[in-house]
């Protein structure tokens, strides 16, 4: 903590929360308005990985735009300060420091607000933060959670890691304190990255402190770091039970677990769940009546509003501040009745719709689609005829200007491209629509031709294995004809060999009678030139014996 009497330009008031690695200091401005500093150990205002940490998440941390999450109004490297206009609060470590020095115990509905609020902000942290590479809140202790004197929670040091834990993680010659490994979770000691369900985990650690008054995780720096990785969160919620309340256990045994993949989900998850609860507990005292007493431990000073931030929001009418976020849960509607349009945290489901469901959500939204297809063609035409009807009125009677004429006709003109744009809209989803119903019945047309050809092709093979069968029969009935007339056809050979060889002997005489034709015609050819050539009788005479005695010969030797 610097020694001198002013911070950033603001008055110490002298309130100071002494912590782990950093302290938290209360300043006060010239207007009265008052500041919390998170101001870091001398150790640990130099180290580089702060340094370089906060310049990462400076933009997120100066405008973090989240109810709850108070913005940084300033950072002062030298004096390792940054500075928050929280206004008159107190952090969740006085108010467990005051409970437990009072014997007094926590009211568990107040507990369970403070679990709620503190979601609400952590969540809306989380879907912001990583634009701006911000994923977590990186040290969420009792000192970063502060409570203003109407119950509202405040969230400060958002994305400022843990000093001690980061050098000593970090392999740094560092000796932590065993209150900066209370509600650290398993993936920082790791040096794993981390989420909203780390921030949880630490939210569930703080959570079981205010309502027994002591530390879930105790003993030294070894015992606490051991206890963490062996996932040992749950089992110690478990034996606080009668303590916490079953239905709380459950939650906070939840959030406690060491692989982050069994945790919730998220932050809409923890709230709704915690909400319920919320909505079971008829009496108890709230969170606002619990932190008024830590707040009447300081008193006889008045202070102003911190203007328009997210931490102070404006100051409504009576003085009254306007509250950012409201600690009742979501009414759920009653049997019969319709539900309401509920806010941010009402409609967080960890299920998906079931099918039928999905189905009926889609053909209403066809419906609608068609029905407001309709209605546009019914106004364009609707509209179109009171147009035709007054500009002709009008060019019959000549009643408006020429002026006034040009303006309706080109306002009319624009109005028709509107609509004619309209419907070719409207012409271009029917058109594709058509296509779509197209391609499914060709689809239905497709698939049946495919059926009808199968079973064709059963039809015909079954008629060919029929006529196989068929031809099989007739190949064996012949068959067995052939085996039958087999001797027969070897008489039939044997009777047509012989003929064959008469026929052959008959052929044979045929041409030995046209050789002893043609012989004679040859000798008669002969005999009429000797004739001719020889003029007397006698010669001719003796020849013509010769002749007849040869011919006579040869016929003779014919018969023999």
């Amino acid at each position: 903590m610097p020694t001198t009497e002013t911070l950033a330009g603001m008055h110490l008031t002298g309130r100071r929360v002494a912590g782990p690695g950093s302290d938290l200091v209360e300043l006060e401005s010239e207007d009265g308005v008052l500041h919390t500093a998170i101001v870091l150990d001398e150790k640990f205002r130099g180290m580089t990985e702060i340094v370089q940490a906060v310049e990462l998440a400076r933009g997120f941390m100066e405008f973090p735009m989240v109810t709850g999450l108070v913005e940084m109004s300033s950072y002062l490297p030298d004096e390792g300060a940054l500075v928050y206009p929280t206004g008159n609060t107190r952090s969740v470590a006085e108010v467990i420091k005051h409970y437990r020095e009072s014997k007094g115990k926590f009211s568990k509905r107040a507990a369970l607000e403070l679990l709620y609020l503190s979601g609400q902000v952590l969540q809306e942290a989380a879907e912001t933060g990583p634009l701006q590479g911000v994923y977590s809140h990186s040290d969420l202790t009792p000192s970063r959670l502060l409570v203003r004197d109407d119950g509202d929670v405040l969230v400060i040091g958002y994305g400022l890691p843990s000093p001690e834990v980061l050098g000593w993680v970090g392999g740094a010659k560092v000796d932590p304190h065993a209150e900066s490994l209370f509600y650290a979770p398993p993936e920082r000691l790791q040096g794993a990255p981390e989420d909203v369900t780390s921030d949880l985990y630490s939210l569930a650690c703080i959570a079981v402190e205010l309502i027994t008054g002591a530390p879930l995780f105790q003993g030294s720096v070894d015992a606490v770091k051991k206890a963490h990785l062996n996932g040992e969160g749950p089992q110690l919620v478990a034996k606080l039970e009668k303590k916490v309340g079953a239905p709380i256990a459950d939650i906070l045994q939840y959030c406690l677990n060491f692989d982050p993949r069994n945790r919730y989900d998220d932050g809409h998850a923890f709230v709704v769940a915690v909400g319920e609860l919320l909505e079971g507990i008829a009496g108890g005292e709230s969170l606002e009546d619990a932190v008024k007493a830590v707040h009447a431990r300081k008193t006889g000073r008045v202070l102003r509003s911190a203007g328009a931030t997210t931490a102070m929001p404006r100051m409504g009418p009576g003085g009254m501040a306007v509250r950012g976020r409201s600690i009742r849960p979501p009414a759920r509607p009653q049997a019969g009745q319709e539900p309401e349009s509920e806010g941010r945290w009402g409609k967080v489901s960890r299920g998906h719709k079931p099918e039928d469901e999905e189905e009926k959500a889609e053909e209403e939204e066809e419906t609608s689609a068609s029905r407001r297809r309709r209605r546009r063609r019914r106004t364009t035409t609707e509209e179109e005829k009171p147009e035709e009807v007054s500009t002709s009125s009008r060019r019959r009677h000549g009643t408006a200007s020429s002026d006034d004429e040009e303006e309706d006709s080109s306002s009319s003109s624009r109005r028709r491209r509107r609509r004619r744009r309209t419907t070719s809209e409207d012409d271009e989803e029917e058109a594709a629509e058509a296509k779509e119903e197209a391609e499914d019945e060709e689809e239905e047309s497709a698939a049946s031709r495919r059926r009808r050809r199968r079973r064709s092709t059963s039809k015909d093979d079954q008629a060919e294995d029929e006529e196989k069968a068929e031809d099989e029969e007739k190949a064996e009935d012949e068959e067995k004809e052939k085996k039958s007339t087999s001797p027969r056809r070897r008489r039939r050979r044997s009777t047509s060999k012989h003929d064959a060889e008469d026929d052959a002997d008959k052929d044979e005489e045929k041409d030995e009678e046209k050789s002893t034709s043609s012989r004679r015609r040859t000798r008669r050819s002969s005999t009429t030139k000797d004739d001719e050539s020889d003029d007397k009788p006698a010669a001719s005479s003796s020849r013509r014996r010769r002749r007849r005695k040869t011919s006579s010969e040869t016929s003779s030797k014919k018969k023999k």
